[in-house]
């Protein structure tokens, strides 16, 4: 699973805790249901296993919350779960993430298509994909620059794994 990186980009993937603290957007998903399937991620596949074991991870946490089933986003039960959030028009950033990497589902899943891991990779690539753009449109009340991994992930797009050989 070697990234594909033609140009600079931001490695989601690992670096995903340091860049979640950059936009202070609250998170307006369950997390309980994200605990669970670490364990049941793991059951699966070992932690040192790290892409592998964040696919399971998102996988089951995107069923269990009813957000993506297989390669289908959800769309109308992200936007229920970000309407019930109080941050009102900062919700935006959000939805609009969400619309647009919804729209890019068909082309992502399409990438992924014959993939040999244990789990369904597609969450994880939609989940990196609305990050990206959150963090992007981030309003700046909520962004924080606490190092030069803020300022490129909100200048430089997320890289993309390559899945299958």
């Amino acid at each position: 699973m070697a990234s594909v990186n033609t140009s600079k980009c931001v490695e989601y993937y690992t670096q995903g805790r340091i860049i979640g603290d950059c936009c202070k957007m609250d998170y307006p998903f369950p997390i309980d249901p994200f605990n669970e399937c670490l364990e049941i991620a793991e059951e699966k596949v070992p932690r040192k296993q790290f892409l592998s074991f964040l696919a399971c991870t998102f996988e089951c946490y995107a069923e269990n919350i009813g957000t993506i089933k297989n390669n289908t986003v959800l769309l109308e039960k992200a936007i229920e779960y970000i309407d019930q959030y109080p941050q009102g028009l900062h919700n935006d950033v959000r939805k609009v993430a969400w619309k647009t990497c919804a729209k890019k589902a068909s082309q992502i899943a399409a990438a992924l298509a014959g993939h040999k891991d244990k789990c369904n990779p597609f969450a994880l690539e939609m989940e990196s994909c609305i990050q990206s753009l959150v963090n992007r449109n981030c309003p700046e009340t909520y962004y924080h620059h606490l190092s030069e991994i803020c300022h490129e992930a909100r200048t430089l797009p997320h890289c993309v794994h390559k899945w299958v050989n």
